[in-house]
């Protein structure tokens, strides 16, 4: 089993030792909204599991892992894809509020060549010429 400082050696548990695990996660051809997935562990449980309650206890673990670590990557896929959405809508805010920007820079020289010209501004005209 491994061992580490802070997960000291005791009479009342036994560490499982893992020797090998794997998730495989595989598209489902012609189904993109699919995914096949495949859980491979090989543990030693040490001498619990071959009692009675230790033959549960691996069999409720068995079963209800894997589908805690599929609603674990559901749950990054949400954060994932809110943070995204959230993203975008800072960034359309940008976009608009660098239009505002530009469209106040363009009636400000429009009301600079104006006055330049000695006419007196005209504030409902489109600085861009556009009527």
């Amino acid at each position: 089993a491994e061992r580490h400082e802070q997960a000291q050696q005791s009479s009342r548990f036994l560490r499982m030792e893992i020797t090998l695990g794997a998730n495989m996660l595989q598209p489902v051809e012609g189904q993109p909204n699919h995914t096949l997935f495949t859980l491979l562990t090989h543990v030693n449980p040490g001498g619990i599991a071959e009692t009675r309650l230790g033959t549960m206890i691996m069999n409720s673990a068995a079963a209800a892992g894997p589908i805690k670590f599929i609603q674990s990557i559901r749950a990054c896929i949400k954060r994932d894809a809110a943070a995204e959405l959230l993203s975008k809508r800072q960034e359309e805010e940008h976009k608009e509020d660098s239009e505002q920007d530009e469209f106040e820079r363009l009636l400000q020289e429009q009301v600079q060549l104006e006055t330049s010209q000695g006419r007196s501004p005209m504030l409902n005209t489109c600085p861009a010429g556009v009527t």
